[in-house]
C-alpha cells in the first residue's frame, strides 16, 4: 500500500552524519533514534525529488523548497509498520511555521523499513486534522498526549 524503503548500513551512516544540525537540536526529538528517523525521511525525500533545495539544518523551519513551495518532511517511528487507518500528527507549537506542504513518512526501526505516506497541503492538513491538547487521551486509548497536536489520518494523504 505504501512505497516501502528497506534501510540499509549505508542509510543509516548517512542518516548519521545527514546534519550539523547549527541549532536546535534535539529540542522536539526525544531520542537519537527520533533524529535518525527524522535524517532518513528526508535522505529519502531528496532521493525521490532531487529538485528539492535544502533550506535548512535546523529542526524549526522549513526543511525543503521544491518547485516554489515550501516542504517540511515529517517522519514518525514506530516499531511496526503503519495501516491506512493510522494517524500522524503535527506538534501544535510548529502551525505558525513557514511551510507549504508536510510531507510524511513512517520509520518501522524494528524492521528497518522507511514508508513513504505521502504529502497533505498545510491549509489542508489544519482544515481536516483534530486537535488535542496536552494530557488528552489518545482516541481508545490510556496513553496521554506529551504535547498538544494536530492528528489526520493517513488515509487524508496524497500517494
Amino acid at each position: 500500500m505504501f512505497k516501502q524503503h528497506q534501510i540499509t548500513k549505508e542509510l543509516l551512516l548517512q542518516a548519521e552524519t545527514w546534519s550539523d544540525f547549527k541549532g536546535n537540536r534535539y529540542t522536539h526529538s526525544e531520542t537519537e533514534e527520533d533524529q535518525i528517523g527524522g535524517a532518513l525521511g528526508e535522505i529519502l525525500f531528496t532521493n525521490k525529488y532531487p529538485a528539492a533545495k535544502r533550506l535548512s539544518n535546523t529542526d524549526r523551519q522549513t526543511d525543503f523548497l521544491l518547485k516554489d513551495k515550501r516542504v517540511d518532511v515529517k517522519t514518525t517511528i514506530h516499531k511496526y509498520p503503519p495501516r491506512a487507518d493510522y494517524f500522524i500528527h503535527v506538534n501544535e507549537h510548529q502551525k505558525d511555521f513557514l511551510t507549504d506542504f508536510y510531507y510524511f513518512f513512517w520509520y518501522d526501526c524494528e524492521n528497518k523499513i522507511l514508508h513513504d505516506l505521502g504529502f497533505v497541503s498545510k491549509n489542508d492538513f489544519y482544515n481536516s486534522a483534530t486537535f488535542y491538547q496536552k494530557g488528552d487521551y489518545f482516541p481508545n486509548s490510556n496513553k496521554q498526549m506529551k504535547e498538544s497536536i494536530y492528528r489526520l489520518s493517513i488515509n487524508n494523504l496524497v500517494r
